[in-house]
């Protein structure tokens, strides 16, 4: 299983990006054709890989490196993900999901700040300044 994801990747990473068939627009469409392709961007692997590509992108925007979610955060994530892209569409989607994982990493960066803070405080107050 690894061995086929690794393999996946490794065709996907050598992928000519600047490829013109890459950037061609295509038509949203309703029926069975798209819901397959929606269920498709929706397997756990998906899921995980568009998670992983918005964090990356909100650091950068951010300028900051966070640690990798817990693995109970990113379950509840990909739930969200998979209910904003089905609900939304794809790009729509996500930039919910974009918006949400930037709001959990600000607020993870808030709780990291309070917590020096507050470790700073103690050790000042414990040194009688």
């Amino acid at each position: 299983d690894e061995q086929e994801e690794r393999e996946l990747m490794d065709k996907v990473e050598s992928e000519d990006l600047d490829s013109p068939e890459l950037h061609q627009d295509y038509e949203i469409q309703d029926g069975d054709e798209y819901d397959r392709h929606l269920e498709g961007i929706s397997s756990v692997n998906a899921l995980k890989e568009i998670i992983t590509q918005a964090k990356e992108e909100v650091e950068e925007e951010l300028e900051i490196t966070t640690k990798p979610f817990s693995e109970e955060r990113m379950d509840r994530l990909m739930v969200f993900t998979k209910e904003a892209i089905t609900g939304y569409g794809e790009g729509p989607g996500y930039a919910e999901v974009k918006k949400r994982v930037r709001e959990l990493i600000e607020e993870d960066q808030r709780f990291a700040q309070a917590e020096i803070d507050r470790k700073k405080d103690a050790y000042l107050r414990s040194s009688g300044n």
